[in-house]
């Protein structure tokens, strides 16, 4: 996503991006917010552990158990705190459903 707000700042260009990423690089742009917080753009990740019946040589204990970090309290917080310090607000929104 770098790349592509680096080609968009030379080329004085509009483009959709993250709001990690150009937090992150904002310093290093020439680029301005025209728009955010629209629903119809909401980008989530999710975390999909591997399934070692259809892909051999998974590391399924592992890959269960970096699930269920992300996904607990401990870790949705962690989600929810990234950026605040350096940004004021958060980066990322926790959407784990709570067990």
């Amino acid at each position: 996503m770098f790349e592509t707000l680096i080609i968009a700042s030379k080329q004085k260009a509009y483009v959709l991006s993250d709001r990690s990423t150009y937090l992150n690089h904002q310093e290093e742009l020439d680029l301005v917010v025209l728009s955010e917080g629209d629903k119809r753009l909401f980008n989530p990740y999710s975390v999909i552990a591997v399934n070692p019946a259809k892909i051999s040589g998974v590391n399924f204990k592992a890959a269960m158990a970096f699930v269920d970090f992300v996904t607990s309290s401990e870790g949705q917080e962690i989600i929810a705190g990234y950026g605040k310090l350096k940004f004021g607000k958060p980066l990322f929104t926790p959407l784990a459903i709570k067990k």
